[in-house]
């Protein structure tokens, strides 16, 4: 294998985010939400190529649930259907912030499909492994808009984005304060 020595160069920033899906491209919105240089960096293009674009639907409790639905069920339902091997803190973490994460990709411009009254999302229908409908969804391309939302957030914000970065070791000048 021939290894070639590329140019390198120094990128200063406030916070560096390693990845364009969707779990990046919000912890780069909100480092940016704080006011906060963010350069975000993704081995191919960021937002393009991502687990998030392809997702056909969300599963998520909110104002729109069933009467009897509640985060706690649907922790229950995703603990369940993990066969209990998913790391309980994270799933709890999830379905706690889901309704907030819905109503805030609704404020940057995603669109959810609702009924005619336009008050509803429409269900998506009811995931494997879950005890009610709440699936939300965009046609079959939930993951694409939730992207595009994303993306066209952190242009807004002028969110530094690089491509083709392959990150496998970071460098940084760590300065500790002594009281």
């Amino acid at each position: 294998m021939i290894h070639q020595k590329l140019p390198s160069k120094i990128l200063e920033t406030d916070v560096l985010v390693v990845g364009g899906g969707g779990a990046g491209m919000m912890a780069a919105l909100e480092a940016n939400q704080k006011s906060c240089k963010v350069t975000l960096v993704d081995k191919s293009i960021p937002s393009r190529a991502c687990a998030t674009l392809m997702a056909k639907q969300l599963a998520a409790t909110g104002p729109w649930s069933y009467p009897n639905d509640f985060p706690e069920k649907h922790l229950r339902d995703t603990l369940i259907s993990g066969c209990f091997i998913n790391n309980k803190e994270l799933v709890t973490v999830f379905v706690t912030q889901a309704g907030s994460t819905i109503r805030s990709l609704e404020e940057m411009g995603m669109l959810f499909e609702r009924d005619h009254s336009g008050k509803t999302f429409l269900s998506g229908g009811e995931p494997p492994g879950h005890s009610y409908p709440r699936s939300l969804a965009y046609k079959e391309m939930t993951g694409k808009m939730i992207m595009d939302t994303l993306r066209r957030q952190a242009i807004k914000r002028d969110i530094r984005m690089l491509p083709d970065i392959l990150v496998v070791r970071l460098l940084a000048d760590v300065v500790s304060f002594i009281p």
